[in-house]
């Protein structure tokens, strides 16, 4: 009974019952939709510049990373040290593993110098040969490099053979401070003769590291981790974080864990406080970089937003229903006029339009429907009138295409291998000659298989080729994905007949004729190339572009060709030549995947 006795009532009176529906309704859920919207569009904000922060301290990192192997390479090359470590790697091997340590050790230290704090955030350098510690720093503690460093690192060093990093480790200085600190050890391979006799280890400080999240944060309340494959911290602001498991650290389950790794983010508690905790993979030493930002500013900005946006709908609320009695009087009047006219034309009288009687929206939507009923009347005139040309283009093709000439030269060419007793040779002509005219005539039949159209191209070149053979062979090369697609008939054979007689009959020496097809987003590709005299810019630019003057033109079927496809399927389809002069010409056919009979 709602539903009748709503579809009776007039449309003033709909849009006045429904305006008022609309007002309840936007009361109801306006608080829902500013909290949500503006909450979400706040936490998206937070979102893209906790990423944008993390890729910049990855992009930073990288940077401080690639530098610090970059020395390492460079001291790795040096040739003063290379000759210093060969020295001592042939006394190694002669003195039963036992080395001079001393005599080498100021050439050494002046060697590295160079490269090491406050120069670089480099603190502190080693050099091994054959895993046995042959240079420290004076400010290292003696004992302190060799238990740090094990065996199984300088065998990674070994194999991998380019800059290597390590975990965290302890470093004890000889002044009995201790430093959390990085190693990067990079393989010393002699330049002559390529042999490994030791290994450059240079350290760098943590706090080094942790100063680029620093300098890259922008709120000083923020919190930065670098984890490493076993999600321990590597590095922290907080140094009694270090070493430990991060799900640890940010007091997350498992759980919590596995989303932060999947999806990226997550939102969740951290001291009594709403975070955001992102994370960032660092590819280039399989290490993970953690921000945690904290939301409370932005609940606040939130919470702000929401009663702005409650008040201001109140109001507009409260406009809108004034406004809404006037608005259904004033919209519909026009519109019942309008109503009366389109009964007028679906009763088939296409020649009526409605009057304009203002400039408001409904004069423009008056307006537009007449401009409409012009086009569509339009159309039908130019769909008749594109109807005719295409009969008309079909029919001048087909005529343009199958000459008597061909067929009078093929049947003297059959004749001259006759003559020379070439009978095989003439019977294939022969039976070529058949195929290219049953496939011509194709049962009137305008669109036909690939596979149909390359045949007859194929026996039409065989023909012409038995004709010119002392200039001219020929190729196909067509994917089979693409055979059982459909093409309008005779397209491919004025291109060829193109190349072959503008093309390479001006050639000193023998051509050929190429054909490829194949498939790319979802448009079939014909190609037909030769390596003839080529066609001038000029040229190209005029062939494309011809008018009802030009049909006797003696390139008449490259745009006919053209503007039938065109003609078919639209003005993104057709012909594009690529030519140069002296060299080649190669005209490409672009038509629609079709499917069946003019079935896209």
């Amino acid at each position: 009974m709602l539903k009748y006795g709503y579809n009776n009532l007039s449309l003033r009176n709909r849009i006045l019952i429904l305006n008022v529906l609309v007002l309840i309704m936007s009361l109801s859920v306006l608080g829902y939709i500013s909290s949500s919207i503006a909450g979400e569009a706040i936490i998206e904000k937070a979102k893209k510049s906790s990423k944008r922060e993390l890729q910049l301290i990855d992009s930073n990192l990288y940077t401080v990373i690639r530098g610090i192997e970059d020395y390492s390479k460079l001291i790795a090359s040096d040739e003063k040290l290379q000759e210093l470590v060969k020295g001592l790697y042939q006394e190694v091997h002669e003195n039963n593993g036992n080395i001079n340590k001393v005599k080498v050790r100021p050439e050494m230290s002046r060697i590295l110098s160079n490269i090491v704090s406050p120069n670089t955030m480099i603190i502190a350098s080693a050099v091994y040969v054959d895993k046995q510690l042959a240079f420290s720093d004076i400010n290292i503690d003696d004992y302190s490099s060799p238990q740090i460093i094990s065996e199984e690192f300088l065998d990674a060093a070994y194999e991998y053979q380019k800059p290597l990093w390590s975990d965290l480790l302890l470093l004890s200085f000889s002044d009995g401070t201790k430093e959390n600190v990085f190693a990067v050890a990079k393989l010393i391979i002699e330049k002559n003769y390529g042999y490994k006799p030791g290994i450059v280890v240079l350290y760098v400080n943590e706090k080094d590291i942790s100063r680029i999240y620093k300098e890259s944060s922008s709120n000083i309340y923020d919190r930065y981790y670098i984890t490493n494959s076993q999600d321990m911290v590597i590095s922290s602001q907080d140094k009694g974080d270090l070493n430990k498991k991060i799900k640890d650290v940010l007091a997350i389950d498992s759980s919590k864990f596995d989303e932060l790794t999947r999806d990226g983010r997550i939102i969740t508690e951290y001291d009594g406080q709403m975070v955001l905790i992102s994370i960032q993979n660092f590819d280039k030493l399989d290490w993970k970089i953690i921000s945690v930002n904290y939301l409370d500013e932005i609940n606040r900005e939130v919470s702000h937003i929401q009663k702005l946006m409650l008040i201001v709908g109140i109001i507009c609320l409260v406009i809108a229903f004034g406004l809404s009695y006037l608005t259904s009087y004033t919209v519909t009047k026009p519109i019942q006029k309008l109503t009366k006219i389109m009964k007028l034309i679906m009763e088939g009288n296409m020649n009526i339009r409605a009057e304009v009687e203002d400039y408001s929206e409904i004069g423009v939507l008056t307006r537009g429907f007449n401009n409409l009923m012009d086009r569509i009347q339009d159309l039908l005139n130019d769909i008749v009138a594109e109807q005719k040309a295409k009969q008309k283009f079909e029919f001048k093709l087909i005529q343009s295409q199958i000459k008597p000439h061909f067929l009078y030269n093929s049947l003297e060419t059959i004749i001259s291998l006759d003559k020379l007793k070439r009978h095989e040779e003439a019977i294939q002509v022969t039976k070529s000659l058949a195929n290219f005219y049953r496939l011509s005539l194709s049962k009137g039949n305008d669109i036909i298989r690939i596979s149909e159209e390359i045949r007859l191209i194929n026996d039409y070149l065989y023909i012409q080729r038995q004709r010119y053979s002392n200039y001219m062979d020929f190729r196909l090369d067509v994917d089979e994905e693409i055979l059982d697609y459909f093409i309008p008939k005779l397209t491919l054979q004025p291109l060829v007949e193109n190349a072959i007689y503008h093309g390479l009959k001006y050639r000193n020496n023998k051509g050929k004729i190429e054909i490829n097809g194949y498939m790319k987003d979802d448009k079939i590709t014909l190609t037909v190339f030769d390596d003839g005299i080529g066609i001038s810019n000029e040229k190209i630019q005029t062939i494309l572009n011809f008018g009802p003057s030009d049909k006797k033109r003696e390139d008449f079927g490259l745009p006919s060709v053209d503007r039938r496809i065109k003609l078919l399927y639209g003005n993104e389809y057709g012909l594009k030549i690529e030519s140069e002069v002296g060299s080649y010409t190669k005209v490409f056919v672009t038509i629609p995947v079709i499917k069946g009979e003019g079935m896209i």
